[in-house]
């Protein structure tokens, strides 16, 4: 299968959209039934352009994680919490840890602090 302009369109939006290769490929190639990752690197190692915005695809993902990590960290998110016939509302925020530095070097593990309060 050809990797028309529009492939390459498609995958560069889906891979700064998430940071994921494999992904990004299906999306931009529905019909494909495999190779389609290999198609994309491909071009990449022929394409200087393709290339550089391949890497930029991935900073943006890679921001766009760091934003959603520290978000996380200093908002928290609520989450209810079912418990003896009561529904509590659960704030939980990001420990420090969980900080964007961490993740990028793929260290990050999922601990929360809990903050139960009633829900009125």
């Amino acid at each position: 299968m050809e990797l028309t302009e529009k492939r390459r369109a498609v995958f560069l939006e889906e891979l700064s959209a998430h940071g994921i290769v494999s992904r990004a490929a299906r999306r931009a190639s529905p019909h494909a039934t495999s190779g389609a990752v290999q198609t994309f690197r491909d071009a990449r190692a022929s394409d200087p352009d393709f290339a550089a915005a391949w890497d930029a695809a991935l900073e943006d993902a890679r921001a766009a994680v760091e934003y959603e990590l520290h978000r996380r960290a200093v908002e928290g998110w609520e989450e209810p919490i079912y418990c003896e016939s009561k529904v509590r509302r659960c704030s939980r925020h990001a420990t420090p840890y969980e900080g964007s530095c961490a993740a990028s070097r793929g260290e990050w593990r999922p601990r929360q602090e809990l903050n139960l309060r009633p829900i009125a």
